[in-house]
């Protein structure tokens, strides 16, 4: 039995002031409702202006759950193989 989950998704980013621009990071995909399959890859993808790695995380009814990658170089693409988890509609991905 193929056994899914899906995904809503948040951004929680920690921004450090600067004189010239702010630091910007937004998710593209998912963006929320996805149904993913157990065991299969998928492309975590965002846009942002930063030069630092990032760290992706997924949570579980608003409760941490595991790390995705962390870190991964800000590029704007991770592909992810859906790990085995418990079957559920309530998983967020936050890029931090």
């Amino acid at each position: 039995m193929t056994k899914f989950i899906s995904f809503t998704i948040s951004l929680i980013l920690t921004i450090v002031p600067s004189i010239f621009a702010q630091d910007a990071i937004t998710v593209t995909s998912p963006n929320g409702g996805e149904i993913f399959e157990i065991g299969a890859s998928y492309d975590i993808t965002w846009t942002d202006n930063i030069a630092e790695d990032v760290k992706i995380e997924l949570f579980k009814a608003g409760a941490f759950d595991s790390n995705i990658v962390d870190p991964t170089p800000s590029d704007g693409t991770y592909n992810w193989t859906v790990p085995s988890v418990t079957e559920g509609s309530d998983y967020t991905i936050t890029e931090l």
